[in-house]
C-alpha cells in the first residue's frame, strides 16, 4: 500500500515535530541532577561535587532528603 501525502501536510507534520523535540530538550536540559549526575555531566568527581556544595560554591534545592542540583548549576560551572 502506497500512501502520498501533500507536501504541505508533510510540511505541517515535520514542524510539529521538530516543535516537540525542541520542547522535549528544554524540559530536560531543567531536570534538576543528582551529585552522580551532576558529578558526570561535568567531568567532576562526587566528592568534589559535594565540596562544592557544603562551600556554598554550588547551589543544590532546597527542602528535600536527596540531595539535588538545578540543572542551570552546570551551565554556571562550566
Amino acid at each position: 500500500m502506497n500512501v502520498t501525502f501533500p507536501d504541505e501536510l508533510i510540511g505541517q507534520i515535520a514542524d510539529a515535530v521538530a516543535d516537540q523535540l525542541a520542547n522535549r530538550k528544554i524540559k530536560e536540559s531543567r531536570t534538576p541532577y543528582t551529585v552522580a549526575g551532576f558529578a558526570k555531566k561535568s567531568n567532576m568527581h562526587p566528592a568534589t561535587v559535594r565540596r562544592h556544595i557544603e562551600s556554598g560554591q554550588l547551589r543544590k534545592v532546597d527542602g528535600i532528603s536527596k540531595i539535588l542540583i538545578p540543572a542551570s548549576e552546570l551551565d554556571r560551572f562550566q
